[in-house]
């Protein structure tokens, strides 16, 4: 079974920015979060804006099922600057064959690439060391997985943390489509698109 999955990986550790970051990108917590939580815990999908975070070897890791937070640019770059940290995004989405990268670092995005279905999408910025050896006409979840474990954040690592803590999310009351709007079903894939052509 291929993955389902997006990561932002935030250098250092900012577990103590939340729910700052949040609202960074939109969002507000609906909940407590639960801390101390599994990798079974944590990519439980009660609902796609339920995130899970960790600190791990050096690098404040989220996991987004919701596959939106690496394509907000804006936030992103921004975050960068704000925090003098890189962030990295990466995108696996087999059911598509949807899978990229971003890098974000004082405050703008330095490397970009989106392949969907064999297609690139998106190929912006000089390519990095941590993308050597990735055929980009055949790009695959393992070529994903190889970017994040170069940069530091090994997926296999993340499997076995049980020190994840968990937040269910919303998106802000003004944000948010009325009950009952015609457009209430597309809202929120138009604010918050998971590619970008």
């Amino acid at each position: 079974m291929s993955l389902h999955m997006s990561i932002v990986a935030i250098e250092g550790n900012r577990l103590a920015d939340f729910p700052a970051i949040w609202r960074r990108f939109q969002y507000e917590p609906s909940d407590k979060p639960m801390e101390g939580a599994t990798w079974e815990t944590a990519t439980k999908r009660e609902t796609p804006e339920t995130k899970a975070v960790c600190y791990l070897d050096g690098w404040t890791v989220i996991l987004d099922p919701e596959l939106v937070m690496m394509t907000e640019d804006a936030a992103c770059a921004a975050l960068s600057a704000e925090m003098s940290a890189r962030i990295v995004g990466v995108l696996s989405e087999g059911v598509s064959a949807s899978y990229g990268f971003n890098v974000f670092s004082s405050g703008h995005q330095i490397r970009g690439f989106l392949a969907v279905d064999g297609d690139t999408v998106e190929d912006t910025g000089a390519p990095l060391p941590e993308e050597d050896g990735i055929d980009k006409q055949a790009v695959s979840e393992p070529d994903m997985l190889a970017v994040l474990a170069k940069f530091g954040v090994h997926y296999d690592r993340l499997e076995k943390c049980d020190e994840f803590v968990v937040w269910k999310l919303d998106y802000p009351e003004d944000d948010a489509p009325e009950p009952g709007d015609p457009m209430e079903s597309t809202a929120s894939v138009e604010k918050k698109p998971w590619w970008k052509f």
